[in-house]
């Protein structure tokens, strides 16, 4: 291992152990079972499965396996948790060199690794060993007051008398302010659409005044296409003529 997968502070205090002869999903599974606890309830579970009064649960290798009172699938990993708990020791002895309170320390990172595997001697010659990387960082923390409280949503007052709240029965409390807010501004005016044809046609020929009717004026003289009358004959007898000289 080169370094910390953590960046600590000076609130923080390190430990590792290197190639740990254990196995890594063992390993991992008891990391995952002290991760974000604190330092001393975490060395007092470990000892519990020492001595095999608690198992630790597995939650991602747990093919195969039995279960245990109170989980699911778990066992008791008594090799593992021994080494783990002398780099929490150690992890422990750092912060007091630092200065740190002990009694407040927290685990806030914690991992496992496979380490490299060299073949094992003698008669389980042909085997490869198990090793595991282990890194631990522990921060101090305040304690918690009784008094304090976390900051959220502000309740509203119990017993408030019904005569200082009409508005919000008939508006919907605080939350429905935002909305009479936006119906109370004045809308923008829609733009209009332009008229069709049809209608501006007869607008035009209502506004034109009506024309006069034109009266067709006298005709004089007798048109080029008029027949002349046929002449009347007379009917009287005939006058008897004059003699000529």
């Amino acid at each position: 291992m080169t370094g910390y997968a953590f960046k600590g502070n000076e609130h923080t205090a390190k430990a590792r152990g290197e190639s740990l002869p254990v196995s890594s999903k063992h390993s991992i599974e008891i990391c995952s079972y002290i991760r974000g606890k604190r330092l001393e309830k975490a060395k007092r579970m470990l000892q519990e499965v020492i001595s095999m009064k608690e198992a630790v649960p597995f939650k991602r290798f747990h093919g195969n396996m039995g279960h245990k009172s109170g989980m699911a699938a778990g066992r008791y990993p008594v090799k593992a948790v021994t080494q783990i708990l002398k780099v929490l020791d150690n992890a422990e002895a750092n912060a007091q060199f630092k200065g740190l309170n002990t009694s407040s320390l927290k685990i806030v990172h914690i991992c496992a690794n496979r380490a490299a595997r060299p073949m094992r001697h003698g008669r389980h010659g042909g085997v490869q060993s198990k090793r595991t990387h282990v890194e631990i960082v522990v921060q101090e923390s305040e304690p918690k007051k009784k008094g304090d409280k976390p900051a959220g949503k502000q309740a509203m007052p119990v017993g408030k008398p019904a005569e200082t709240r009409p508005a919000e029965k008939m508006t919907g409390g605080p939350k429905a302010a935002p909305k009479l807010a936006q119906a109370e501004r004045p809308v923008a005016a829609k733009p209009k659409t332009p008229p069709k044809k049809e209608t501006l046609m007869k607008k035009e020929a209502q506004e034109k005044p009506a024309k006069p009717a034109k009266v067709p004026a006298p005709k004089k003289g007798i048109p080029k296409h008029a027949k002349p009358a046929p002449a009347k004959h007379n009917k009287s007898p005939a006058q008897p003529q004059a003699d000529k000289k």
